[in-house]
């Protein structure tokens, strides 16, 4: 499913009870994203209307409206999920969803040097760290702080960074 309005931002895991319920774990980093989300797309083009969503541990229970059995929400397992990229809240500056920076470009803010491209990010708790994957194929992994992170534009589809020199 391609669509600029739209963004890949879970999957579907699993039933959960017997009433229709889904487990959800979700690709983004900020849990009111979901709050104001009224459908939900599959791959294949079709839509659902969302009933509700609850935090539960690190995912998320989805009752969406046209699923009322367990083996109904069987059929969902391993979906991806997207959603509107216009239901998301807005956030403060100087944050960005995960979604934004997957796939920006690395630079090293003092040579300019093309370092990579970030292909994950890992959320550790204390910060986030980037996975910048290079042209040759090798991963190197940078905490996404301030002293590392000097300039995120995504406009200009970049990050510059300060590569600390054990890296």
């Amino acid at each position: 499913m391609k669509s600029e309005k739209l963004i890949c931002n879970g999957e579907f895991v699993a039933p959960h009870g017997v009433r229709g319920e889904i487990r959800l774990y979700s690709y983004g980093d900020e849990p009111s994203q979901y709050l104001a989300i009224d459908k939900i797309y599959l791959e294949d083009g079709r839509s659902f209307f969302v009933d509700k969503i609850k935090p539960h541990k690190r995912i998320y229970i989805v009752k969406l409206k046209e699923v009322q059995s367990a083996n109904e929400a069987e059929l969902f397992r391993g979906k991806k999920i997207f959603i509107e990229k216009d239901s998301l809240p807005e956030l403060p500056e100087g944050e960005y969803f995960h979604f934004e920076i997957i796939g920006l470009s690395v630079f090293h803010v003092e040579t300019g040097q093309f370092i990579g491209k970030v292909v994950n990010i890992i959320s550790t708790g204390a910060n986030d760290v980037y996975e910048v994957q290079s042209g040759e194929g090798k991963v190197k992994l940078f905490p996404a702080i301030r002293e590392v992170v000097k300039k995120i534009d995504i406009v200009a589809d970049r990050i510059e960074i300060l590569p600390q020199k054990e890296w």
